[in-house]
């Protein structure tokens, strides 16, 4: 069976896609889980400043890879910020600090993409303009889906 892939914006009145990408709020209190889960914008393709470039990944299949970056909020909160390989925010979630999101991203199996020599020898991460888009499976980490 093909995989098919679509990083396109969605029609807004498509209804395969309405409604489906919804992010509800959820209340934690462990220190290193998120503090709010904040809906993403309906518009797709709005681009999106991110001042962070330190990398994080994660290998989630042959040729394809989960990207994170981690930005401060003017708040002091830390915002993690999803990011596919055609520079698409697809996810996103808050944390009180810095350092509790990256206990966060270590315990979901992200590393460092400068502590991995290896694979920068493989692959690159994408570059700015973010922008944002829609994930095919929806929100996979702020639904708790994929996410510890």
């Amino acid at each position: 069976m093909a995989k098919i892939s679509y990083s396109g914006p969605v029609p807004a009145d498509d209804p395969m896609f309405t409604g489906r990408y919804e992010i509800f709020s959820s209340k934690r209190n462990e220190a290193t889980e998120p503090t709010g889960r904040e809906p993403l914008p309906a518009e797709d393709n709005q681009i999106v400043t991110i001042h962070s470039a330190n990398y994080w990944v994660k290998v989630v299949d042959f040729l394809q890879q989960n990207w994170a970056l981690i930005d401060q909020d003017s708040d002091g909160r830390a915002r993690i910020f999803f990011i596919n390989d055609t520079s698409g925010i697809f996810d996103e979630l808050v944390f009180e600090s810095t350092n509790h999101a990256r206990e966060a991203l270590i315990a979901n199996r992200f590393r460092e993409f400068s502590d991995s020599p290896n694979l920068q020898s493989l692959v690159h991460p994408p570059p700015a303009p973010f922008h944002r888009t829609l994930h095919p499976n929806g929100p996979i980490y702020s639904s708790g889906r994929f996410w510890k």
